[in-house]
């Protein structure tokens, strides 16, 4: 299917307002892609794990027009996002202290904000502001997500193994991964690729937010979405 964005825009490095520079690659579009802050690779993570999200561009279009004064002016959005349900919307991601603050830079990034939106308002765009607070809603999760991630990216070497079992284990009651393991129903070390797979379709969830994922953490089944990717 083809999407509206694909391609991020170019960025030097030197020129993005940001103390960081990420590089990962995405499961969900199937490439690597390329981040400027820690906030934003956060970002990257949730989409890339949310099961509601059907695509996404990082750095996907530049704007340019003129403000109040007729001075010209530009601006590249941090993502565009495909959801499921065909809604969409362009992100910029920032410190809840850049929206609220006075400083030099807070101001800077508050003009930013103010200018996306009023484009994308212009030209019927949904926008929306993500920051910490959105990302980071439980001490665990990010890191938890990010450890998913990793063994998402295993699952290719075990695609064709078939989850009806555990679907069975699970619709009598939730189970911890230890518990899950002693069934013995799913291939030996690859536990979590596939307990990840299920996440990211959205097929079970999993107690990410409250401590550490390990063999206490809790898994339940969902309303069963999908078996493939």
């Amino acid at each position: 299917m083809a999407h509206l964005y694909q391609k991020p825009i170019e960025m030097p490095r030197g020129t993005h307002y940001g103390s960081d520079y990420w590089i990962a690659y995405s499961y969900k579009i199937k490439r690597m892609v390329h981040f400027y802050s820690m906030l934003e690779y956060a970002n990257f993570i949730k989409l890339d794990m949310n099961p509601a999200v059907e695509y996404f561009c990082e750095q996907p279009l530049k704007i340019e027009d003129k403000d109040s004064s007729s001075v010209k002016k530009s601006s590249v959005f941090d993502f565009w996002v495909q959801y499921v349900d065909s809604k969409n919307e362009f992100q910029e991601i920032k410190y809840s202290s850049d929206i609220t603050g006075s400083t030099e830079s807070a101001i800077r990034a508050q003009k930013q904000i103010d200018f996306q939106r009023n484009w994308c308002i212009s030209n019927q765009y949904n926008y929306r502001v993500v920051t910490e607070k959105d990302l980071y809603t439980g001490q665990f999760e990010i890191p938890n997500l990010e450890l998913l991630h990793q063994h998402l990216l295993r699952y290719s070497k075990i695609s064709r193994y078939s989850p009806q079992n555990l679907f069975e284990l699970l619709t009598k009651k939730p189970l911890c991964i230890e518990e899950i393991q002693a069934n013995k129903i799913l291939p030996e070390k690859y536990e979590l690729s596939i307990l990840a797979y299920q996440y990211y379709l959205g097929n079970i969830d999993m107690t990410l937010k409250e401590r550490p994922l390990d063999k206490y953490t809790e898994v339940k089944l969902c309303e069963i979405k999908s078996t493939i990717s």
